[in-house]
């Protein structure tokens, strides 16, 4: 069986915890029975040929068919079609059981897959776990949050796609864990991706990417190839993290608004939202001034597309 990674902290006060994680199939054999046990559910996800074999768990079998039906996030995987190529790296944090994880694995030569929720982790792990032939060694696994700095922050988790570090109103009642956090060009260190190499990264953090997004700029600003970024809001950001949100997307000259799984309360301010899509993809629009976003325009609940290289793909 093919070889991944996958980095396990076992607490967040152990003297271990920066360093401890391994490059051995055992840690995804180490999964437990309870998930092993779960019966399979066999789909293929959106515009791709590969069959995955996933468990009937807190993604449940019928989420998992009406994803492979397209009823689940489809622009999401358009975008994921379009934009994720081979030689590129992705990395996304907010993975959950790893279905976008497990689509990009299939089209880049590398996936960073990420999620702090404990409750989560194990399914993600089991998925990847039973698919691990097919995906070879390009896959890894990282159960640490993705923030501004390193630290360990309080998360409120259940293993649902609400878990967050942000106080949602949905997230009223679940568990309180304590995770370890990085920045992300220090995960990106740790797993020895070059400066150069073309990245694609997923950011949807339940409201955390107020705090991540604007804590990117200097790293972007500095960066040989500027990473595509695709990132999904949650009405946390206040005005000042808008503006800095805004002056993120600005550094791209070209994007693609999509209004996201709530829709957009002030559709008015969206730009752009929701057209040129076609049947694969969608249309990139032109930023070259870099004055398109501003503070008052940020969606609340909008999923953004930004990159620098799209000049190809202005129709489709």
């Amino acid at each position: 069986m093919a070889s991944l990674v996958c980095r396990e902290v076992a607490s967040a006060t152990s003297p271990t915890a920066a360093t401890l994680w391994e490059k051995r199939q055992d840690v995804l054999d180490a999964s437990p029975e309870e998930l092993r046990s779960k019966p399979a559910v066999t789909v293929r996800l959106p515009f791709t040929d590969q069959e995955l074999t996933v468990v009937d768990g807190r993604a449940s079998r019928e989420w998992w068919t009406n994803t492979a039906a397209g009823k689940w996030e489809i622009e999401t995987f358009k975008v994921f079609n379009q934009e994720i190529r081979p030689g590129m790296v992705y990395v996304g944090f907010g993975e959950w059981c790893g279905v976008t994880g497990m689509f990009a694995a299939q089209r880049a030569s590398k996936a960073i897959l990420v999620d702090a929720d404990p409750f989560i982790f194990p399914e993600l792990r089991e998925n990847v776990r039973r698919n691990s032939p097919s995906f070879g060694s390009n896959m890894a696994l990282d159960n640490r949050c993705i923030m501004d700095k390193v630290s360990t922050l309080t998360m409120e988790a259940n293993g649902g796609s609400g878990s967050s570090f942000m106080g949602q109103g949905w997230n009223k009642g679940m568990k309180k864990v304590v995770v370890d956090c990085l920045p992300l060009w220090s995960l990106l260190d740790e797993y020895g991706v070059s400066a150069t190499t073309p990245l694609f990264v997923k950011i949807d953090t339940e409201g955390a990417e107020a705090v991540i997004v604007p804590s990117l700029r200097t790293w972007i600003a500095g960066a040989a190839i500027k990473p595509t970024i695709f990132m999904s809001m949650h009405e946390k950001a206040d005005t000042e993290q808008k503006a800095q949100i805004a002056a993120v997307l600005n550094m791209y000259p070209y994007f693609a608004v999509f209004r996201g799984r709530r829709g957009e309360k002030n559709p008015a301010t969206v730009s752009g939202a929701d057209t040129g899509a076609c049947k694969s993809g969608f249309v990139l629009r032109n930023n070259a001034d870099g004055a398109h976003f501003r503070a008052d325009t940020i969606c609340a609940w909008c999923d953004y597309l930004v990159t620098a290289d799209g000049a190809a793909r202005s129709s489709c």
